[in-house]
């Protein structure tokens, strides 16, 4: 059996043991995934500890503790703040809705008259406007019912996040002794395809779990100051809140606009404020797609706008909330796969025409560059914005 072929034959028996495996543990399956991220986060501190000659069990503990602590606060400080101005926006929404519908009722009703509607057709039409906005209003409280039952769950998930610490420890405290175990089920001709396939593929999420984290963080941090320099009230929360938008490509803008025009309406904010507001939310994205993007995530871990949008769609769509956090880890993962695992597939005889090894051409960096442009028309150019 060739080498390309017993790589082909390992791959689908890990695949299947990886399918075997989420459904086995798949009521645990959030919990594992979201500890090796933060595993693969903190590795790089336990490892500078470690060769400080600090023992590795606790090493990852005081990372893990630092991490916790980390997220403890920014929790602590964020959620009262965002409660209060929740409550604030509910609190003053319906009075804020009735006058602007009144005033736009009145002048839609007078340039009805002024276009010879008579005052009975007027009272017609703003009878279907009032049918409609109950219709409107009835949907919408509705759907805040909804959320509130499904509070439940959305609890019930705080038990699973107390596992993930438990999980993080251990698969960063052993993971010189799994990754040893891995190797040592692999037949031995193929190992080191698949360790330079496992530290490649680790490398690449790494930078995209570290990019992603640091472009939420700088995103978060101007749009509170766009926030705050245009006097809106609640801009912490509302910067925050779109900063975190930052995980789906350009939603960020559009949280930022729709939660700051809400705030602009509610205190009776001037022109001025409106166009400071798309000016500046304007500015941050340039900011974004031309520097921050590129210098802070880089080329490496580059996912395109229109794969990262689309896999969050199919994603949330088919798992929900869970199935947008893990989006964009998953696409990468498979990049980083493809990326390793192709240049086998092009020097195997299942590529060529012939069909055997013996008649298959040399593997070409060419023709592995021709095929990816298929994949990707935008050639090199994978990383612009949806990083």
């Amino acid at each position: 059996m060739t080498k390309n072929k017993k790589i082909g034959l390992v791959t689908l028996a890990l695949i299947s043991v990886g399918a075997i495996f989420v459904l086995l543990f798949r009521p645990l399956l959030v919990s594992i995934a979201v500890a090796a991220m933060l595993g693969l986060l903190i590795a790089p501190g336990v490892d500078y500890m470690e060769q400080k000659r600090i023992p590795r069990s606790l090493a990852t503990f005081l990372c893990l503790s630092l991490a916790g602590l980390i997220a403890m606060a920014l929790i602590g400080g964020f959620v009262p703040s965002a409660v209060d101005q929740v409550s604030y926006m509910l609190g003053r929404g319906p009075d804020v809705f009735s006058s602007m519908y009144s005033s736009v009722t009145t002048q839609l009703n007078s340039f009805l008259r002024s276009l010879g509607f008579s005052s009975r057709e007027v009272s017609t039409i703003a009878g279907s406007k009032a049918q409609i906005l109950s219709n409107l209003l009835g949907r919408v409280e509705s759907g805040l019912v909804g959320i509130w039952t499904t509070s439940a769950i959305v609890l019930g998930g705080f038990v699973d996040a107390a596992l993930v610490p438990f999980f993080a420890f251990f698969l960063v405290k052993d993971r010189d002794l799994l990754h040893r175990l891995f190797l040592k089920i692999l037949p031995e001709d193929v190992a080191d395809v698949f360790d330079g396939v496992l530290l490649s593929t680790a490398d690449a999420l790494r930078a995209v779990l570290r990019g992603q984290l640091i472009l939420i963080v700088v995103d978060s941090c101007l749009y509170v100051v766009l926030m705050t320099s245009l006097a809106v009230d609640g801009g912490i929360v509302l910067g925050v809140a779109a900063g975190l938008c930052r995980l789906v490509p350009y939603l960020d803008a559009i949280t930022a606009l729709s939660l700051g025009a809400i705030s602009i309406v509610m205190h009776d904010g001037g022109l001025s404020l409106w166009a400071g507001l798309g000016v500046g939310v304007l500015g941050i994205q340039i900011l974004d797609g031309l520097y921050l993007t590129p210098r802070l995530v880089g080329g490496r871990a580059g996912l395109h706008p229109a794969v990262v949008i689309g896999t969050v769609l199919a994603f949330g769509k088919v798992f929900g909330i869970w199935g947008v956090i893990f989006a964009i880890p998953v696409a990468a993962t498979f990049k980083a796969l493809l990326g390793e695992l192709l240049p086998h597939y092009l020097s195997s005889g299942i590529y060529s025409s012939a069909g055997r090894q013996s008649s298959a051409a040399p593997f070409s960096w060419r023709a592995h560059r021709r095929l990816l442009s298929r994949i990707n028309p935008m050639g090199r150019r994978w990383t612009t914005r949806g990083q």
